[in-house]
C-alpha cells in the first residue's frame, strides 16, 4: 500500500519534455531523460527503515531510471 501511494505521488511530479520555435526561428526548450542508475543509502544501525527504500527507490523507479542500487551498513552475524 505504501509503495503505491509513494508511486502515485511522484507520478504526478513528473516533467514532461518541451520544446518551441521563438520569433527568430530558434528551437529553444528542455530535454528531460532519466538517470541510468542512481544509488541510495538506507541507514542501519539500531532501526531499520523500510520507509527510506520506498522514498528513495521508488521515485526513482517512477522517474524511468532503470537500475537502482542500495546500499546499507552491514549488521553484525
Amino acid at each position: 500500500l505504501a509503495a503505491r501511494r509513494i508511486r502515485v505521488f511522484h507520478m504526478h511530479q513528473r516533467e514532461a519534455s518541451w520544446r518551441f520555435r521563438d520569433p527568430a526561428g530558434l528551437v529553444l526548450g528542455q530535454l528531460v531523460t532519466p538517470l541510468r542508475r542512481v544509488g541510495v543509502y538506507v541507514p542501519g544501525g539500531k532501526a531499520f527503515y523500510p520507509s527510506t527504500v520506498l522514498m528513495t527507490a521508488v521515485p526513482a523507479l517512477v522517474a524511468g531510471v532503470p537500475e537502482v542500487a542500495v546500499a546499507c551498513p552491514p549488521t553484525a552475524l
